[in-house]
């Protein structure tokens, strides 16, 4: 009722071009439309995003038959539901009326997933930007010094194979044709130097790559103790009772890109400025 007698007040001023109208208007659509618009997407919005991600729910709609169809209508309606925004000022009805010609405001664009997105996405920018420890920082120099000799002795090991399969090629090239149990017994010799020497320089590598891990989240540490500051810490937001939704996702997509090879980091990089330089200006 409350909000029909403010919409009704706002047309009346805009017919009778009252005085000040300009500030009662932008009044009521900021702070009143807008008011009940962030309400929606804070509770019904969230709520329908969570439906929308039941894992129960996507099974049953893949599923056939009538209960097979209410699945599939049910999460159509929550992801709708999730990404609505809420706001009656970009209502499809009468949006440009109260929007648009009324003056309050065209309304926020998108619902409560969009605003999870970009919340999530903030955290992951801030995350970013906490940066690596540098070179010169004792724990990270220790472990690289680590990784030197481990790479050093892989290619100590490298060589030895490669000594041994020359080894095992001269063998067989000066023995051909020689059916002698001791030229049998001087390739299979040479065959087993080969096999030991490979075993050895798989070992090897498997060291230096666990020391290249330990280097990695060594410089990784900082997001890694955000990530699980996010997933952990109660705020404000949730009246300090659980851990805010957007924490949780912004937890999970800060540990997945730890994951990720710096391959897949540029390529991801080249994507998303694509995406940005190609948006209308």
């Amino acid at each position: 009722i409350l909000i029909t007698l403010m919409i009704a007040s706002i047309i009346i001023a805009n017919n009778l071009a009252l005085n000040g109208e300009g500030f009662a208007k932008k009044l009521a659509g900021n702070v009143l439309l807008g008011g009940v618009a962030k309400g929606y997407r804070n509770t019904f919005g969230r709520g329908f995003s969570k439906l929308s991600q039941s894992e129960g729910l996507k099974d049953t709609a893949s599923q056939g038959g009538i209960r097979g169809w209410a699945a599939r209508q049910a999460l159509k309606t929550t992801r709708a539901g999730a990404k609505a925004s809420g706001d009656l000022r970009r209502a499809s009805a009468f949006g440009k009326t109260l929007g648009k010609d009324l003056g309050i405001g065209e309304g926020k664009k998108g619902g409560y997933e969009a605003t999870l997105q970009a919340q999530v996405k903030a955290r992951q920018q801030f995350a970013s930007s906490l940066g690596a420890p540098g070179d010169t920082d004792t724990k990270v120099m220790e472990i690289s010094k680590r990784k030197d000799m481990q790479g050093a002795a892989v290619g100590t090991e490298e060589i030895q194979l490669k000594r041994a399969q020359e080894q095992l090629a001269e063998t067989v090239r000066t023995r051909r044709g020689d059916r002698s149990p001791e030229a049998q017994n001087a390739i299979d010799t040479a065959r087993s130097e080969v096999e030991k020497r490979n075993t050895a320089v798989n070992n090897e590598k498997a060291k230096l790559k666990t020391i290249e891990d330990e280097l990695k989240k060594e410089k990784s540490r900082r997001q890694d103790t955000y990530a699980d500051t996010l997933a952990s810490e109660k705020t404000a937001d949730t009246a300090y009772t659980k851990v805010a939704r957007k924490n949780k996702e912004a937890a999970r997509a800060i540990r997945a890109a730890q994951k990720k090879s710096d391959q897949q980091k540029q390529t991801e990089s080249i994507v998303e400025a694509i995406k940005e330089n190609s948006k209308p200006a």
